[in-house]
C-alpha cells in the first residue's frame, strides 16, 4: 500500500467508516495488520486507527513524519481540540472525527535543555521520537470515542 490520505470523520485511505468486516476485507485482506476498527452493534465501523509504519497523510501533511505540535496546530485552525489525557499525548477533534495519538510528550523546546541533554543518548533518541505521532485515527464528528 503506498501512501494513505486521511479524511476527518470519513476515511483513512480505502478505509470508511460505516463499512463491515467484509467490505474493509473486500478492499485489503490484512486490514485488521495496520491498526485497529472498532465496528458498532450493527457491524459497522465507527473508528479506524492507524499505526506509524504506513505513509499517511493529512492535508499534505505527513501524519509520522511532522512534528506533532505542528499538525495540532495546523489541524486546530479547522477545529478545536480536546486533550483528554491532559499531558499532550492524545488529540482528539470531537467536531470534525480526527484524532491523534503519541506516547510521551516531547517538545522540541525540551530537547534543548539540560534535562534532556544529560540523558542517556540512547534515551535522547527514544525522546526524540515523541516528538512525532504514532497513530492517527478518524471518528464519526461529534461523538464521544
Amino acid at each position: 500500500m503506498n501512501s494513505m490520505k486521511v479524511i476527518p470523520g470519513k476515511s483513512i485511505g480505502p478505509y470508511l467508516l460505516g463499512m463491515t468486516h467484509q467490505e474493509l476485507f473486500a478492499v485489503d485482506r490484512n486490514y485488521m495488520m495496520y491498526g485497529r476498527i472498532d465496528f458498532d452493534s450493527e457491524g459497522r465501523a465507527n473508528f479506524i486507527q492507524i499505526a506509524s509504519g504506513l505513509h499517511v497523510e493529512y492535508d499534505g501533511l505527513d501524519v509520522f513524519c511532522t512534528l506533532a505540535d505542528r499538525i495540532v496546530e495546523h489541524v486546530s485552525k479547522v477545529a478545536k481540540y480536546n486533550d483528554y489525557t491532559e499531558s499532550g499525548c492524545l488529540y482528539k477533534f470531537r467536531e470534525i472525527g480526527l484524532t491523534f495519538w503519541r506516547p510521551y510528550p516531547t517538545s522540541e523546546a525540551y530537547t534543548l535543555t539540560d534535562e534532556f541533554k544529560a540523558l542517556p543518548l540512547d534515551e535522547q533518541e527514544y525522546r526524540l521520537e515523541d516528538l512525532y505521532f504514532e497513530v492517527v485515527g478518524v471518528f464519526t464528528p461529534g461523538t464521544d470515542l
